[in-house]
Formats: structure tokens, C-alpha cells, sequence
């Protein structure tokens, strides 16, 4: 694109696995709730923008499904920041049955909840 990479290199081409990420749920409430407060003082509207929000929802991304290498490096790492959350280790519920990243997880061979995320001693055994 014509201009776009007047002040630099316009796409960041070396990706960080541990980098912060967006997230679409949070970045729509920022917005509504920024809309809310350019609006009149009416404790109906804004009570009824309060409610509005997108609705999170697990994508199915198959248990086989090709992944950047990225993805890997992310669930290697102790920790990353979490959108809104602070700081845990990267264990999205889309991926807890992908066959590259399920021993990230607890398993039912194991007697735990499946959605737990597993702990680095349970990962490396």
C-alpha cells in the first residue's frame, strides 16, 4: 500500500510468542462502554448499553488442526499476560484437545478436571 510504510517497517514480521495479545470480548466492551459515556446521563440507556456485549464463544479448531509455531512457543512459556486477567501460563479451551497441546492440560486418564490446565511437573511427566 502506497504510503504505508513512510515511518518504518509498515508489519512487524518477527512475531513474540510471549507479546500481548488482543482480544475481541474486552476490546467491544472498551468500545460500548466508551460510547456510554459520550452519551446524556440517563441511568435507562446506559443501563441498557451495560448489557450489551459480544458473547465469548470457544472456536473449534479441531484436534488436528495446523497452527502457527508461535502457538507452541506460547504454551512453553511459564507465563504470558492474560487479556484482563494479569499474568498465567496460555491454556485456551480451544486447544485443550488439539493432539500438539493436550498434555498441556489435565486429563480424565489422570483423574482431573480436563479443562485444568496442567502444571509444568505434570507437562514434563
Amino acid at each position: 500500500m502506497e504510503g504505508s510504510a513512510d515511518a518504518g517497517q509498515a508489519l512487524n514480521i518477527y512475531p513474540d510468542a510471549g507479546g500481548v495479545q488482543h482480544c475481541e470480548v474486552a476490546g467491544m466492551r472498551d468500545t460500548i462502554e466508551s460510547l456510554a459515556d459520550a452519551l446524556p446521563n440517563w441511568s435507562w440507556l446506559r443501563s441498557l448499553l451495560g448489557r450489551q456485549n459480544w458473547q465469548t464463544k470457544i472456536r473449534d479448531v479441531g484436534t488436528e488442526s495446523k497452527v502457527h509455531p508461535t502457538v507452541e512457543q506460547r504454551f512453553v512459556l511459564s507465563t504470558v499476560v492474560q487479556c484482563a486477567a494479569g499474568v498465567a501460563p496460555y491454556r485456551p479451551a480451544a486447544l485443550a484437545q488439539h493432539v500438539d497441546f493436550k498434555r498441556y492440560y489435565t486429563g480424565d486418564a489422570a483423574g482431573h478436571d480436563s479443562g485444568r490446565p496442567a502444571t509444568l511437573q505434570e507437562v514434563r511427566s
